[in-house]
């Protein structure tokens, strides 16, 4: 028999979500950025061991699933970075908390090893379907990453595990955090509804990430689809108008 994910949701977020949910005609098609091929860059070269001979690099979502296939997660967690525009992100920062050192420096020989192992690790307790929170809770530990690099990563490990929905997907302060929650909170506070709290998705705990997800999945239940459909709707619409928030509609109680 299949084992089954244990993945509890937040029941509060999920009764409100339940109520007010984006309106899924009113977004783009959901398709997921598809990553590119570039020039390797000197920097970039700098976070893998070994003499690797070629002279681009694919984080083409099929080249991260290659990677996660090959158990390369040296190579796995540069694409993801490339493709979450976390390398070198802002000032090099998000370079930073991933490796441990500043953009353009090499980064010690025992950060490859945690990274290697802690990934690696992670990849196997997701093909046994352990607990999800138990996986975040020692990537968080061992690696002392963002939620946003957490959750890429962790997206794209769950698909290559083969996960069937509900599957983790990324979290980012540009649409998710400045755009879709103050606009739920709004809407919530002016239908007269209770915005529960804690609700902030602020910060890297599990039970922020979580609240995120709770919502997500709710609005897939609602819409009849994925995780993945909502979130890269909700991201093509940011794309396309980051200006105006998503639309959100409420059935009759």
């Amino acid at each position: 028999m299949k084992k089954e994910t244990v993945w509890p949701m937040d029941q509060r977020i999920a009764e409100i979500a339940s109520l007010i949910y984006p309106e899924m005609d009113r977004l783009p098609a959901p398709l997921q950025y598809e990553g590119e091929v570039k020039l390797w860059k000197e920097n970039w070269r700098l976070v893998l061991t070994g003499n690797r001979s070629i002279d681009s690099c694919d984080y083409r979502v099929s080249a991260i699933f290659d990677s996660i296939r090959n158990r390369d997660w040296q190579l796995f967690v540069l694409q993801v970075g490339l493709w979450g525009g976390m390398i070198p992100g802002v000032m090099g920062k998000s370079f930073e908390k991933i490796y441990g050192v500043p953009f353009g420096q090499r980064p010690q020989e025992d950060r490859f090893e945690t990274i290697q192992n802690t990934i690696g690790l992670a990849f196997d307790a997701l093909q046994e379907r352990r607990s999800l929170e138990g996986i975040w809770g020692t990537l968080r530990d061992e690696l002392d990453w963002s939620a946003v690099m957490l959750s890429k990563c962790l997206h794209f490990l769950a698909r290559g595990a083969a996960w069937n929905d509900p599957v983790p997907v990324p979290i980012d302060n540009a649409m998710v955090r400045n755009w879709l929650w103050p606009e739920l909170k709004r809407i919530v506070r002016s239908r007269g509804l209770n915005w529960p709290w804690p609700a902030g998705i602020q910060g890297d705990s599990w039970e922020s990430y979580n609240r995120y997800m709770t919502a997500i999945r709710t609005w897939a239940h609602v819409h009849g689809c994925s995780c993945m459909e909502v979130e890269t709707a909700l991201f093509s619409g940011w794309r396309q108008n980051s200006k105006h928030p998503p639309v959100f509609n409420s059935p009759r109680r």
